[in-house]
């Protein structure tokens, strides 16, 4: 291992300067990819109350397969950051295909299973009439699951290139396009074919495709401006996302489930905390897009600061990472305790004024801030292609602490939502301190 000298104050705001750099387009793309994702929601407007909740089934048996096949997919930017770093062979790329190859592995399997899921609903309890609503959902965006993982393939290659100023142009056309074709296949006005959730599912569909195709397009008509001749197949190479992107997606999983635990545990204490606790979970979600952007771009920067063996540069990053997401982390913290109260005032109305659990915001704030660390800290480790101990790190502080101490606060000592949402704070703090600590002893 490389040894380091102490960090001055210039390297740590050189390095601060290099991520807020990249992760500006990745944090507002990410943006733009959970409105892709949420205007189905919008279009559900006139469904019926069946249609409307067989796509909340199908979003919560599509969704995991997603982020498992973008979290294998991330696994290309770390490879190549690390390979642009070490400066080898950086004229022939051996990702690409090989990436495609992976998703021709995983893709057919995760289809399978969603298909599988589905056709299991009415033994698992679910209604004939929602059952078969959700395999029709299930059976369109299905076909988009490919696109997801081509598109976050060639995103981790245009993160770890520098490519990133079509992502933002480019989701906003993918928005167009969705909700274009979602108002003229869901609404009964004009020339609008209102076909219901099918047409919703297809918009979804058609706005994952166009990302996918548009951003490979992208990279691959200008990949001789960054210096990229050619393409080859590494059979190795095959086995190294894998190798690093399987603990990435599998880390991701777990903390959907973990989140998906909490819910289930919020359900048990009547249908106000699980109201609250439904549009707290939500804020959550989009504010977590900032530090996933600086994540993404803290990762690809160490990888390849690792690729030339710069540990200094690397702690450096790291360092600077920890502090700008510690400062952005705070700033939507103060936001929340500002302004949440209107979001929950719009869908709960003004009783929640006098509700118990009224001064929830605050402990969403202090989430926010954990899961920050906690996502930078995760970053920390991927871009030391350490994703088996980053998943060891996920299993303990989301599920062996987190959900425990939900349990044990809400259910047993008898804190209600105010125990899960500590509990949920608990588990990110665990995973924020594992992470960062071994993230400082391997940069040493």
């Amino acid at each position: 291992m490389v040894t380091t000298s102490n960090l001055s104050r210039p390297d740590v705001i050189q390095a601060a300067h290099k991520t807020v750099q990249l992760a500006g387009p990745l944090v507002s793309s990410q943006f733009v990819l959970l409105l892709v994702n949420a205007i189905p929601l919008f279009l559900m407007a006139n469904f019926t109350q069946k249609e409307v909740a067989a796509v909340a089934l199908a979003q919560a048996i599509y969704m995991p397969f997603v982020v498992f096949g973008t979290g294998v997919m991330q696994a290309v930017g770390i490879v190549v950051a690390k390979q642009l770093g070490s400066k080898s062979e950086i004229s022939h790329d051996k990702t690409i295909i090989p990436a495609v190859v992976c998703i021709v592995i995983i893709a057919p399997a995760a289809i399978t299973l969603i298909h599988l899921a589905g056709y299991l609903l009415p033994v698992l309890g679910q209604s004939d009439g929602v059952s078969k609503y959700t395999m029709v959902y299930l059976s369109i965006v299905s076909l988009s699951l490919p696109a997801n993982y081509l598109f976050w393939t060639f995103r981790s290659f245009a993160s770890a290139r520098s490519m990133t100023s079509i992502l933002l142009p480019l989701g906003i056309v993918a928005v167009a396009l969705e909700v274009s074709v979602g108002l003229l296949l869901t609404r009964d006005c004009g020339p609008c074919l209102n076909i219901g959730l099918q047409g919703g599912a297809t918009a979804l569909a058609l706005a994952q495709w166009t990302l996918a195709i548009g951003l490979s397009g992208f990279v691959l008509l200008n990949r001789r401006k960054i210096g990229v001749s050619s393409l080859g197949i590494d059979k190795a190479a095959v086995s190294k996302i894998l190798a690093i992107g399987v603990p990435i997606g599998l880390a991701v999983v777990l903390e959907s489930g973990f989140m998906a635990i909490l819910g289930l545990i919020a359900g048990t204490f009547g249908e106000e905390a699980l109201a609250v606790h439904g549009i707290a979970l939500q804020i959550i979600s989009v504010a977590f897009a900032i530090p996933l952007g600086l994540g993404q771009a803290t990762t690809i920067l160490i990888s390849r600061a690792m690729g030339s063996n710069d540990n200094h540069e690397a702690r450096a990053i790291g360092i600077s990472s920890i502090v700008v997401g510690l400062g952005s982390g705070a700033l939507v913290a103060a936001a929340v305790m500002l302004f949440a109260d209107r979001l929950f005032l719009y869908y709960l109305g003004e009783q929640f004024l006098y509700s118990p659990l009224r001064f929830i915001i605050f402990v969403v704030a202090a989430v926010h801030l954990l899961d920050t660390l906690q996502g930078t800290g995760m970053s920390l480790l991927r871009g030391l292609a350490l994703t088996r101990t980053a998943l060891a790190c996920a299993v303990t502080g989301y599920w062996l602490v987190g959900v425990a101490c939900a349990l044990l606060l809400g259910r047993f000592v008898g804190f209600g939502l105010y125990g899960v949402w500590i509990g949920f704070g608990l588990g990110l703090a665990v995973v924020a301190a594992l992470t960062i600590h071994r993230f400082s002893i391997n940069t040493r």
